[in-house]
This record gives C-alpha cells, sequence and structure tokens, in this order.
C-alpha cells in the first residue's frame, strides 16, 4: 500500500513520541522526536525521502548532533558530547561519509582520525592517546584491513603485523615498551596458537565501523 498522509507515535504514557509526514511511502518535510518527558530529542527535514538537515538534542537539552547537505548532497555532520565540546566531525559527500573523519576526546585532543568512503574505511584509521601519542595505525585497501602498528605511550612500537580477513599473518613482530623484541611469529606451517592468539587480541581492538566505538 501507498501511505502519504500524517504519521504520529506516541509512548504507553500517551506522550507523543514521534511526529511527521510521508508522500508516496517517503518521509517527507519535518519530523520530530521526543523524549518521553517532552524534551525535543531531534528534529529532521527531508526532501522525497532524503535526509537534508537534521538537529538532535541530549535529554539535558545540549545539543548532541548537526547535519546538513546542500542540494548535490554535499555537507557536513558534528557529534558532541554532553557538555557541549566537539565529539567527531564528519564531512559529507554525495549523502554519505567521505574524507577524513577526525574524532576528539574530551579534553580537546584529537581521539582518531580516519579516511572514509562512504561510511567504511578506506585508507588508514589512527587512534590516539589522550595526550595525543599515536596508539594504533590501521592500513586500509578495497575497504579490508591490510596492517596495524602499535605503539606504547612513550612512542615505541608495540606490534606490528599484516592482516587478512581480520586475522593476523605470519610475520607478526611483538616488543617490549623498550623496544625489545618479544615475540616474532615467522613460520606459516608452524603456527602456535598462543603467538596467533596473542597477534589477534591487537587485530580484535580494529573497529570496521568507526561509528559503532565513537557516536
Amino acid at each position: 500500500n501507498v501511505y502519504t498522509g500524517e504519521y504520529t507515535e506516541w509512548y504507553d504514557s500517551k506522550k507523543i513520541k514521534t511526529t511527521g509526514s510521508y508522500v508516496k511511502n517517503k518521509w517527507e518535510g519535518k519530523w520530530e522526536n521526543f523524549y518521553e518527558n517532552g524534551n525535543r530529542k531531534s528534529i529532521s527535514e527531508y526532501n522525497i525521502g532524503t535526509l537534508i538537515s537534521s538537529a538532535g538534542w541530549f535529554l539535558n537539552g545540549g545539543k548532541r548532533f548537526e547535519y546538513s547537505v546542500d542540494k548535490f548532497g554535499n555537507g557536513s555532520s558534528t557529534y558532541y558530547y554532553e557538555e557541549g565540546k566537539v565529539k567527531v566531525i564528519s564531512p559529507i559527500k554525495l549523502y554519505s561519509v567521505i574524507g577524513e573523519v577526525t574524532g576528539f576526546y574530551q579534553n580537546g585532543i584529537k581521539a582518531f582520525d580516519a579516511s572514509l568512503s562512504f561510511g567504511a574505511f578506506s585508507e588508514y584509521f589512527r587512534v590516539y592517546y589522550p595526550l595525543g601519542q599515536l596508539k594504533r595505525e590501521e592500513k586500509y585497501n578495497s575497504m579490508s584491513l591490510t596492517h596495524m602498528t602499535c605503539y606504547f605511550e612513550n612512542g615505541q612500537k608495540e606490534a606490528v603485523g599484516d592482516v587478512i580477513a581480520y586475522n593476523p599473518c605470519p610475520k607478526w613482530q611483538i616488543f617490549d615498551d623498550t623496544g625489545k623484541l618479544k615475540i616474532q611469529w615467522n613460520d606459516i606451517d608452524s603456527i602456535d596458537d598462543k603467538i596467533r592468539s596473542i597477534a589477534g587480541s591487537y587485530v580484535s581492538t580494529a573497529y570496521p565501523s568507526y561509528s559503532a566505538k565513537y557516536l
């Protein structure tokens, strides 16, 4: 069935939860969401089902995010911490996240930067310690993780190796915080389960979706 008209959803308490309009089954115009206490949660503007602008708020009224694009689908989105500081800034192209996304700790220091294409990692993802030192660098090819390097807070390399299908490959190297080599996984024909498990623990910290971790 094709529906055109107003839409309203309520909480069990009979308070309004969502209001908006459909035109031939597509979101159109202004849509609003509310917390159960009546505070506005978000407001979005659609054009024939395409999101043009949106803003959201925390329960306390502080801004949670804002998103806007021009008629070509180019713009930006910004997420905020509850106290108002910027959390993540993303470039929007063709209505999707394309370009370098940057995230920040609550102290304002960079938490990560990443190259994304249509919302997925395309070249790199770098994570930083709260004081700004590089913690981890992931390299991507065709949106698949191919290499990882991890660092101690003192700048010494902690672990390095190649990755296929989110599994560590032989030749991973793991160091102590003085730079001394602790473990080297060499021979693909004699894989040590313990070494593979240790290397795998580093790979498991990779995030296929940055939004799942940071937004």
